[in-house]
């Protein structure tokens, strides 16, 4: 089951974030003028962008580094 969500999550991240999807992977910054910007996102290892600027807190991982997923996604709404 994880491993679909993933894959779900990926695709929706892809569609909705491409040009922060490639600046992450590429190592580079995200646009200012991204809705990301402030959220401080990063890549984890499974490749998906979450949200960074919680890393100090001390929730667990998934609460600390939500997935992000669009709004206008049918994923987000299920």
């Amino acid at each position: 089951m994880e491993a679909a969500e993933r894959h779900w999550t990926k695709l929706a991240q892809a569609v909705w974030f491409n040009l922060e999807l490639t600046a992450l992977t590429r190592g580079r910054e995200i646009f200012a003028r991204s809705p990301l910007s402030k959220l401080t996102p990063f890549i984890d290892e499974h490749g998906l962008i979450r949200v960074g600027r919680l890393k100090h807190s001390i929730l667990s991982y998934d609460e600390r580094h939500p997935k992000i997923l669009p709004k206008e996604s049918h994923l987000t709404k299920l």
